[in-house]
C-alpha cells in the first residue's frame, strides 16, 4: 500500500517539476558559441564554450 501511495503522489507531483523554475527570457537575449565559428573544423577533445547577451545572467539553481 506504502507502495501504491508514493506511487500516485510520484505521479501528481512530477509534471510540476517539469515546469518549475522557467522564466520567459526578456526581448533581445541571445546565445552564443565563444571561439566556434560557422564552418569551423574541431579536434577531440573538444570544449564548447557558450555565451549569452547582457540581457540575462547565469546564477545557480534556486537563487532569485
Amino acid at each position: 500500500m506504502i507502495r501504491f501511495t508514493t506511487l500516485i503522489l510520484a505521479m501528481m507531483f512530477f509534471p510540476l517539476l517539469l515546469i518549475a523554475g522557467e522564466t520567459p527570457s526578456p526581448e533581445g537575449t541571445k546565445t552564443y558559441f565563444i571561439d566556434l565559428k560557422d564552418g569551423d573544423s574541431v579536434k577531440s577533445p573538444l570544449l564548447i564554450r557558450f555565451g549569452l547577451t547582457e540581457q540575462m545572467g547565469i546564477a545557480p539553481a534556486l537563487a532569485d
